[in-house]
């Protein structure tokens, strides 16, 4: 099993394409393979809310509540 691990970009960062681009290349050559989720798509939105309810399920919170709230 491959391990996966979720990072945020850091906000100042993130704001700029560019940016995002540069960041994400100086992880891949200083700590290893990556890829770049832009959250303001409903991929990157699904992405982004399947790996927080993974690391919730992982961390003995199996009681997790579905709610959909529309505002």
């Amino acid at each position: 099993m491959e391990l996966q691990d979720y990072h945020a970009v850091p906000e100042i960062l993130g704001r700029n394409k560019n940016l995002a681009v540069y960041f994400k290349d100086q992880w891949q050559r200083l700590v290893g393979e990556c890829e770049l989720v832009y959250t303001r798509t409903i991929t990157g939105r699904r992405m982004l809310f399947q790996s927080r309810m993974k690391s919730l399920k992982e961390h003995g919170n199996d009681n997790i509540e579905h709610v959909n709230k529309w505002r």
